[in-house]
């Protein structure tokens, strides 16, 4: 049976940490955030990066979303 694709909204200390341990799970995880440089590193690292929430939660089995309230309005530009 196949792992189930995950996705990660916000990756910051608590979404970062989730992301990396889903990954040395093997896991295929879909990642996004406000800051493109870190869900570059991410992709480095394996994930697929996704440009909106909507669209990581289109393409995923389960969407785990750690973001934060002074984030708020940032996030608001891209949804």
């Amino acid at each position: 049976m196949s792992k189930p694709s995950i996705g990660v909204v916000g990756l910051g200390s608590m979404g970062g940490g989730v992301a990396k341990s889903l990954l040395r799970a093997n896991f295929p995880v879909r990642v996004c955030d406000v800051r493109p440089d870190v869900v570059q590193s991410f992709v480095d690292s394996g994930a697929i990066g996704c440009a909106t929430p909507a669209e990581l939660g289109a393409a995923c089995d389960v969407a785990i979303v750690l973001v934060t309230a002074k984030d708020r309005k940032s996030w608001s530009a891209i949804a």
